[in-house]
């Protein structure tokens, strides 16, 4: 006896039935696997908080600088990540999976060339990229900067430490962020172009318009854009951004120069 076969319609149905069970469940599929992602960008802020607390106790509760002198310069600079990455399991930990700027490319004083972490282009590290760190995560730069241009911040000098962030994730081969950088643009490998940061092609990058971030007391956990920078105005400031003290240090209070228009054009975070 011979088989009916699928009229048109049942086959129509079928296949109508198919397309919405997919775009039912991709977009499910696509947020569970961001929230993977970001769940292991988390732990490596995690881990990265951890080593930033070694390093002050074997430095006597001073804090990295963002870049330090090589040989009484900072051309190439050996950067907080290489501080840090001796207190880490791996240089996997630099890495958030989510990020496709991994090795983004280096400012202007480096030209345009993939470099990831300024550190890389070492003489040491830079015949071997096995060494290479990632540039998937910045330093508070306005509140602990470069070595030699003020006083190093101590743990004794931060008064709220559990508030006070310190690692941020990016888009930038520069080890340093602050709200200036909200004047830049990058595609979304990192590659530094003229113009406002335009949402997730910006600087800052985010799971689900969050952000995972390290404070100053070893914790981590994730805020939303809104969260870390407020609005011009509102009294929020989780950078510590200022101008230097009488005794060199930066005062916590946001730095006026560096907001005004450069306040992100990207709403939809807002």
């Amino acid at each position: 006896m011979r088989r009916k076969a699928f009229t048109l319609i049942e086959l129509l149905v079928v296949i109508a039935i198919i397309a919405i069970l997919a775009a039912i469940l991709f977009p499910v599929f696509a947020r569970a696997r961001d929230r993977a992602r970001m769940t292991a960008c988390g732990s490596n802020m995690n881990q990265i908080g951890k080593a930033l607390m070694m390093y002050t106790d074997d430095n006597e509760g001073v804090y990295p600088p963002d870049r330090f002198l090589v040989n009484g310069n900072l051309v190439p600079p050996y950067t907080w990540k290489r501080a840090l990455s001796k207190y880490t399991s791996s240089n996997d930990v630099w890495v958030c999976p989510a990020n496709p700027a991994v090795m983004a490319a280096g400012s202007v004083r480096y030209g345009a060339a993939r470099i990831g972490d300024e550190s890389n282009i070492q003489t040491e590290y830079k015949l071997d990229k096995s060494k290479w760190l990632a540039s998937c995560y910045g330093y508070n730069g306005g509140y602990f900067p470069t070595e030699s241009i003020y006083p190093l911040r101590t743990v004794t000098k931060v008064k709220d430490p559990a508030g006070l962030m310190v690692i941020i994730e990016c888009r930038t081969a520069n080890p340093d962020l602050g709200p200036w950088t909200y004047s830049w643009t990058t595609d979304k490998k990192g590659t530094l172009t003229a113009g406002y940061s335009s949402g997730p092609v910006g600087v800052f990058f985010t799971h689900n318009k969050r952000m995972n971030i390290a404070f100053a007391d070893g914790h981590s956990g994730s805020l939303t854009l809104p969260e870390v920078y407020g609005r011009p105005g509102d009294g929020k400031d989780y950078w510590g951004v200022g101008n230097p003290d009488s005794n060199g240090y930066v005062v916590p209070g946001r730095n006026k120069a560096n907001w005004g228009s450069q306040v992100v054009a990207s709403n939809e975070y807002w």
